[in-house]
């Protein structure tokens, strides 16, 4: 028989009572912790369906915005090419930080960071304005997703994690439905 360890156990116990043991699956959204009080779910869905609508909201939509403002259909998708490249570079920071000030500063600090970048990026009146904003945002959009992505799990009792992980991405993709409709 095997034997967990002491500080183990006391892992697992935490992870427990941290996080939120809903009733139902379908009440994962909104029940209440009691441990913390907190509501799960209803902020990552939130999140997921920020960062799904950004970035299928502006990476769909943007090489046909660019083509009406007079540039050409080869010269638009080379643009969005540069801003997708600047993904990478988003997501091992983003890995990097969230080992050195932990994940919920991570996350925090790059959809700070993306809003702002959106912002400018919608104010943006030359190419080179909308590539710079383009690409900061796309970094920061794109580091954002892959801690929402680790935190995410967390926040739920083992026997939950899996389905409670791809209900928070499935409500995201409504935000990647409707944000072309907005």
């Amino acid at each position: 028989r095997l034997r967990l360890s002491k500080s183990l156990k006391q892992w697992f116990e935490h992870q427990n009572t941290r996080a939120c043991v809903p009733h139902t699956p379908y009440n994962l959204s909104f029940k209440v912790c009691a441990a913390t009080g907190r509501v799960c779910g209803v902020a990552t869905h939130a999140v997921e369906i920020q960062a799904t609508a950004c970035y299928y909201g502006i990476f769909t939509w943007l090489p046909k915005l660019l083509v009406e403002q007079g540039n050409t259909v080869v010269k638009t998708f080379e643009y969005v090419l540069v801003m997708i490249v600047a993904q990478l570079p988003g997501y091992i920071a983003a890995a990097a930080l969230v080992e050195k000030i932990g994940r919920k500063a991570t996350l925090a600090g790059f959809l700070a960071a993306c809003a702002v970048c959106a912002w400018f990026f919608g104010q943006s009146s030359s190419v080179a304005e909308v590539m710079a904003w383009g690409s900061l945002m796309s970094f920061f959009n794109l580091g954002a997703w892959g801690v929402l992505y680790t935190y995410t799990p967390e926040l739920y009792p083992l026997r939950f994690r899996a389905f409670a992980s791809g209900w928070a991405g499935a409500i995201g993709r409504i935000g990647g439905i409707l944000a072309p409709m907005v």
